[in-house]
């Protein structure tokens, strides 16, 4: 994760969700589903992107679908119901990317646990390197987010 200037470091506990989300915790991010390979997106806000892990992870639960957008370029990957329920009753998911034909898959309970373990591994992260990053009302609200799953 690309470290903050002094400037955000001491504004970490105050500044707005906008910020957060878009010009702090820039890092690469490693993504995949079952058919499709394993991508990286180089330099990505972690919040942001983790708000729309979250988001969309809401959005599926609810059996409609869930799309993870970037800041940085008009990619999109959707996350929509398909296929038949397993005998687990385990939901079928289809992960379609923007940029490439190939879709991938996962249920329901592996989109989950793999939003929720990006989201406190990221958040862990960012707090152990930026304690002040408690303070700050959005951590709140992605905790929220997060126990929501």
């Amino acid at each position: 994760m690309a470290e903050l200037t002094k400037q955000q470091a001491d504004r970490l506990a105050v500044t707005s969700e906008m910020n957060l989300r878009y010009a702090y915790f820039q890092a690469d991010i490693e993504f995949s589903a079952s058919g499709i390979e394993r991508e990286v997106f180089r330099r990505t806000p972690v919040l942001d992107f983790t708000f729309c892990l979250l988001l969309a992870a809401q959005h599926v639960k609810a059996s409609e679908e869930g799309t993870i957008s970037f800041t940085e370029n008009d990619m999109t990957i959707k996350i929509e119901p398909a296929g038949e329920t397993e005998m687990s009753g385990d939901r079928r998911l289809a992960v379609v990317r923007s940029w490439d034909p190939r879709v991938g898959e996962c249920t329901m309970s592996e989109l989950i646990q793999g939003v929720a373990l990006f989201a406190e591994s990221g958040m862990a992260d960012i707090l152990a390197r930026y304690p002040a990053f408690e303070q700050n009302p959005t951590r709140s609200k992605l905790e929220q987010l997060r126990a929501a799953l």
